[in-house]
């Protein structure tokens, strides 16, 4: 009897799991479909927006991360080393400049990080949902080292990348500031 009693909930445990993950599955689609249609729409402020990080990360070359938000463009430097030269004065974190990212509808950041040289990010208001710009190549490779639970590419170099599963991996990938960033913004409507 018991037996049979733990067949049973082993089969329901599955039959649930494999119910969920199809389900992910298939927001994850509908979701991309929509994703990608803002994309195509507004291909070409997506191309100066990368352009801009790009222009942002060779101004800054020191730069640890660079956040764009809706208000304001943050650049966070790496601490000089301790035996290294000090600037003079010590930095302090410098102050955020007013910036607007209007021509970006339904992007909440757009973030350059050091730890992933030549990409580009672009965070959704909606549902922790990223485009990608990287002209590194295997998108998928990097989204699954990355702990985001699905991806589609769409042109060279750009992809979308589903949510990141497990929170601990979330704070992995993206600081504090830009979950901040993106989640202030992902309440409001008509974004």
């Amino acid at each position: 009897m018991r037996t049979w009693l733990l067949a049973a909930v082993v089969v329901l445990a599955l039959v649930f799991t494999g119910q969920t993950l199809a389900n992910r599955g298939a927001t994850d689609r509908r979701r991309f479909d929509q994703l990608e249609a803002q994309f195509e729409e507004h291909r070409e402020a997506f191309v100066a927006g990368r352009a801009r990080m790009r222009q942002l990360v060779a101004a800054n070359p020191r730069a640890e991360q660079i956040v764009w938000s809706r208000t304001q463009i943050c650049v966070h430097r790496a601490p000089p080393p301790p035996d290294g030269p000090q600037p003079d004065p010590p930095a302090r974190g410098e102050p955020c400049r007013p910036a607007a990212l209007e021509q970006l509808p339904g992007i909440a950041t757009v973030t350059y990080q050091a730890k992933d040289p030549g990409r580009t990010y672009f965070r959704f208001t909606a549902a922790r949902y990223t485009l990608m710009y990287s002209a590194a190549g295997d998108s998928s490779g990097f989204a699954r080292a990355r702990g985001f639970r699905s991806s589609r590419d769409l042109e060279h170099g750009w992809t979308l990348l589903g949510p990141i599963a497990h929170p601990e991996q979330e704070r992995s990938q993206w600081t504090q500031a830009v979950i901040q960033a993106s989640a202030s913004l992902s309440d409001k409507p008509g974004r």
